[in-house]
């Protein structure tokens, strides 16, 4: 999902290209690009590397050396700091000269868009720190394309899972197709291996959490969406989609599901809940009151109740689950 820098010892005897080139200048080309700041002017340097390492402390909630703690994911700091890493690691390729098929393809589309040559591109990132940047900054993976969002939160109920404080029993992150896909309808809950008519016009379920309440455990099926700005063509889409499953709850009326076969592979019928977990600055309280208009929101806890909440709320909910 992530990338991230290359251990220098990695690289065997070989040494980063030289520096100490003189400057070239974006006039070189026709078409100069706008290079980003943030990205460390000397690539792999023992401070740049320090600083990659401790960005990614700081994102991960926990300073050098310590224990880190369960706590809600810092959504934006941790893919600030996973964006750095994709970046550091083109220019570890470019400064060592192990440019693998990925990159080098991307510099080729790069090249014709700023109308030089791929083999002038590397020359320019490897000797100008603006070049480097630009270069970098265009060149890496999106992270945002990797489900980097759901990820975290499902590693947060994974850490969650692993404390015995936490009435979660076990967390699966479920495929979106195939046999082991849960899907969503007003009709109830399916899996991929049942009949396709079933499935129309359904969503396919992120997470589902098994929690031990006082009765035995209890399924949380959760559906999330992390969505950045205020209103957009982008954000429009992913309220329909998240309202479609917030309708598909309600409708369903369901009260019990059997689990996926990664929790319990008997068919074992449990209360379910339906948890729409929302966020990123698009949701603001306006917006999931706008949410909740599109089906029911349960005001207690009660098997087969729809609960919109955050990543960060989840353990509330989880505990008040388990004492229902």
């Amino acid at each position: 999902m992530e990338s991230s820098t290359n251990n220098a010892a990695s690289t065997g005897s070989k040494k980063p290209k030289s520096n100490g080139r003189k400057k070239s200048t974006p006039s070189a080309v026709t078409a100069a690009p706008n290079p980003k700041a943030g990205l460390p002017a000397s690539p792999r340097s023992d401070l740049a590397e320090q600083q990659v390492i401790d960005t990614l402390q700081v994102a991960a909630g926990s300073p050098a050396g310590s224990t880190p703690l369960i706590q809600p994911p810092d959504f934006e700091a941790k893919f600030a700091a996973a964006t750095l890493a994709a970046q550091m690691d083109v220019i570890d390729q470019l400064m060592y000269d192990t440019v693998e098929e990925k990159l080098e393809n991307r510099l080729e589309g790069l090249a014709a868009k700023w109308g030089t040559t791929p083999e002038r591109l590397v020359e320019l990132a490897t000797s100008d720190p603006e070049w480097t940047q630009a270069v970098a900054a265009s060149c890496a993976d999106d992270v945002s394309k990797s489900n980097f969002f759901e990820t975290e939160s499902f590693e947060f109920c994974k850490q969650l899972e692993s404390s015995d404080a936490s009435p979660v029993k076990m967390t699966d992150r479920l495929p979106t197709k195939g046999p082991d896909a849960m899907y969503l309808t007003a009709k109830g809950v399916f899996f991929g291996d049942e009949p396709a008519s079933k499935k129309s016009l359904c969503k396919s379920m992120d997470i589902v959490t098994l929690v031990d309440t006082k009765s035995g455990p209890a399924l949380v099926v959760q559906y999330h969406k992390y969505t950045r700005g205020t209103q957009g063509g982008t954000q429009n889409l992913t309220f329909d989609d998240m309202s479609d499953f917030v309708r598909g709850a309600t409708r369903a009326k369901l009260t019990e599901s059997r689990a996926p076969r990664a929790i319990d592979a008997t068919g074992t019928m449990y209360p379910v809940y339906f948890a729409a977990v929302v966020d990123g600055s698009f949701w603001s309280k306006q917006k999931i009151k706008e949410l909740a208009r599109h089906g029911k929101v349960a005001k207690t806890i009660t098997p087969g109740g729809l609960y919109i909440c955050s990543t960060a709320d989840l353990p509330e909910l989880f505990e008040s689950i388990s004492k229902a």
